[in-house]
């Protein structure tokens, strides 16, 4: 008879360099039967069901730390969240005891690492809230695939236009797929729930650009660069693009929000 089973985990949230949630107040959240609390930058999950293995009941946790991680850096341009293992929350029901024993893991994707500077000076950025894995959100190896091509323009890997006509033409053609008899970019529109004009104006933006920048070259000769405002406009863009993406296929019901990017 089994008598130990793993109630819980408990973890440190590493914070992004350069940010700090020093002054956050406790927040918590429920997901797929787990409760998530953290406090003082210590992250406890709660299982509504126990498990008896520590490999499944890590499995679970790591799940949610990848849409916690997604999520967060989706909103916040980029940044990581890792998180430390501290400890599991063991109770065993045969003596009626809880205790805790653990050895340090970091859970983590890594993909997107650096130190916020302004003149080689560090920039302690303080956040008034803990950000919290967002429960509508389905992390897909397509939504995985399009948060590392967004990591990857955040690095510099690839150009702005590059990585936003991938994405578009990612969406239409998985879009048309679905809708036969619908042109691609308004399936796109209707099953992401995105403005039609406003993925029109980005395959506009993302067929222009310079010499090293744009996606193709002109025939007549000529490159035309984004402004400032133009670019700015596709940057704010296409994170929430890889979101409704995300809450598509958390909500297969179409049960989500339509947006805009006038909505930002």
């Amino acid at each position: 008879m089994t008598c130990k089973f793993i109630m819980g985990m408990r973890y440190k949230l590493v914070s992004p360099p350069g940010v700090s949630f020093e002054h956050a107040p406790p927040a918590n959240t429920n997901l797929d039967g787990v409760t998530i609390e953290i406090e003082d930058g210590i992250v406890e999950f709660t299982f509504e069901k126990p498990y008896e293995s520590v490999e499944e009941a890590r499995r679970v946790v790591s799940d949610i730390v990848e849409k916690w991680q997604v999520s967060h850096g989706l909103t916040y341009n980029g940044e990581t969240l890792d998180f430390e293992y501290i400890t599991d929350i063991i109770e065993d029901l045969c003596s009626d005891k809880q205790r805790t024993s653990g050895q340090d893991v970091t859970v983590g994707l890594n993909l997107l690492n650096e130190v916020a500077t302004i003149n080689s000076v560090n920039v302690q950025v303080q956040r008034g809230s803990y950000s919290l894995p967002d429960i509508a959100m389905t992390v897909t190896h397509e939504v995985k695939m399009l948060y590392e091509r967004y990591c990857g323009y955040l690095q510099g890997r690839e150009s702005l236009q590059s990585f936003g006509y991938f994405t578009l033409d990612h969406l239409e053609t998985t879009a048309s797929k679905a809708e036969e008899n619908t042109k691609k970019r308004r399936a796109a529109a209707r099953i992401y729930k995105i403005d039609f004009e406003d993925l029109k104006e980005l395959g506009r933006l993302t067929s222009m650009g310079g010499p090293e920048s744009a996606r193709k070259a002109y025939k007549d000769g000529e490159y035309v660069e984004l402004t400032d405002a133009e670019r700015m406009w596709v940057k704010k863009l296409m994170p929430l693009l890889i979101k409704q993406v995300a809450y598509y296929h958390g909500n297969l019901d179409q049960d989500f929000e339509m947006i805009t990017i006038e909505s930002i």
